[in-house]
């Protein structure tokens, strides 16, 4: 191959992969309404057969580490903080190879828990909702994250990112259920 087509090869991956390689800024931590545009924009529902405040005291218990019925797809440990729907905790979230760090910004008590990325190989926040249907939980959590670092930017050249996600979330929701159920004294 001749040096000209070398570098013309070259300079399309480098703009591939270096495009628009800049970070997404922490979002402030009073939890305003989002105004970034994101790449990737996920929400995953389901009904969970328990009230919104078991569903809620789980969703804590697993994402402040006390629990593991996510795993082996997603673990959580408390870094900062005593409970991962405190303002301000720190938590780390590994799912798969994928090690995140994440803030929580925003909680409304059996409703709502905000959280921010602000490490790894995405930035952006999580939004998990609950509400009461007939004495179960409808969850919803919306995932708004735009990729960081160029390693993401190239697999996602040929991943479906999304897609995992959701399936990730399903695996959950699943468990939930399940981990509900063995838990219950019916």
């Amino acid at each position: 191959m001749n040096n000209i087509v070398k570098i013309i090869m070259l300079s399309f991956l480098a703009g591939i992969l270096f495009s628009g390689c800049e970070s997404v800024p922490e979002k402030n931590s009073d939890a305003s309404t989002p105004t970034e545009t994101y790449k990737y924009d996920v929400t995953d529902e389901a009904i969970i057969d328990a009230s919104p405040d078991v569903v809620y005291r789980a969703l804590v218990d697993e994402c402040s580490g006390k629990t593991n019925w996510w795993q082996p797809r997603l673990s959580a440990k408390l870094r900062q903080g005593t409970s991962s729907d405190e303002i301000g905790a720190v938590t780390d979230i590994t799912i798969g190879k994928i090690k995140l760090v994440a803030k929580t910004v925003e909680v409304k008590k059996n409703e709502l828990v905000r959280i921010n990325y602000f490490e790894g190989p995405f930035r952006g926040e999580d939004l998990w909702k609950l509400e009461n249907v007939d004495g179960k939980s409808k969850i919803s959590f919306r995932w708004q994250a735009n990729p960081s670092g160029i390693l993401i930017r190239f697999f996602d050249l040929f991943l479906d990112i999304e897609k995992s996600h959701s399936e990730t979330m399903k695996i959950g929701f699943d468990n939930l259920n399940k981990f509900l159920k063995e838990q219950s004294p019916n």
